[in-house]
């Protein structure tokens, strides 16, 4: 994990000073505080109860082209290692590809147990009467440790759209999730409905505030009937 760390620092500081005069290059700060912590695929209860979370993300934009570096981290508030501790360090590439925008990339999750290997693949078509975007999203898990946690391969199945009340745009997202018994559980097809709510609210230059309530609803197995609540802060700055 420590190499891992150290390449995506060293990936980070060499696009950053090659191209420091290039336009398109962002640093992004996200600080959130979500009531509740699960899978977004599988809904699987990771953590129940306040946690603080954040990623720093750098990114490249050239064309119809966008390159992204991360690193994540949640950590629960009680002292003890659990399910709600995790870093996660990744890199992913989107490219439009006709109509359709195609995102693929590579996440390490490293937590409290044994750690995960992550390889998605986003594909969201055109719109629909140029409103609703209709999208897919496959995972391959691959564990460190098979015979402790296994991994597994998981999807989504939905739609997104950007809708405005009283001037204010709020983007909603609904979807199926599920997967072929991953993590030691047993298939489930789907396992959960989801649906998420956002709106941002500028409050100064590159700074903004997005509260978000997800609600899952339980069709099989793993995960609960659940409402999650967050605010996070974004603080994007443009390199010039």
């Amino acid at each position: 994990m420590k190499n891992i760390v150290a390449l995506l620092a060293a990936a980070i500081i060499a696009v950053f000073s090659v191209n420091a005069q290039a336009e398109g290059i962002f640093i992004r700060y996200d600080g959130s505080v979500y009531k509740g912590f699960a899978s977004s695929s599988s809904g699987k209860m990771k953590f129940d109860g306040w946690l603080p979370q954040q990623q720093l993300s750098g990114i490249y934009e050239t064309g119809d082209w966008k390159f992204r570096l991360k690193v994540w981290n949640s950590a629960s508030l009680n002292g003890i290692p659990d399910k709600g501790d995790e870093s996660d360090y990744g890199f992913d590439v989107t490219k439009m590809i006709g109509n359709f925008s195609v995102n693929v990339g590579y996440v390490y999750f490293d937590m409290t147990g044994p750690d995960l290997h992550d390889l998605f693949v986003i594909v969201d078509f055109p719109k629909v009467a140029g409103v609703v975007t209709p999208f897919v999203m496959f995972e391959d898990v691959l564990p460190t440790q098979k015979e402790i946690l296994p991994g597994g391969f998981l999807y989504k199945v939905g739609a997104k759209a950007v809708v405005p009340v009283v001037g204010q745009p709020f983007s909603l997202k609904g979807y199926f999730g599920g997967h072929n018994g991953a993590f030691g559980s047993v298939p489930e097809h789907p396992s959960m409905f989801r649906v998420d709510i956002t709106t941002t609210i500028g409050i100064a230059e590159g700074f903004t505030l997005t509260p978000e309530v997800r609600r899952q609803w339980a069709i099989e197995g793993v995960c609960p009937d659940k409402t999650f609540y967050g605010l996070t802060a974004t603080y994007l700055i443009k390199v010039k």
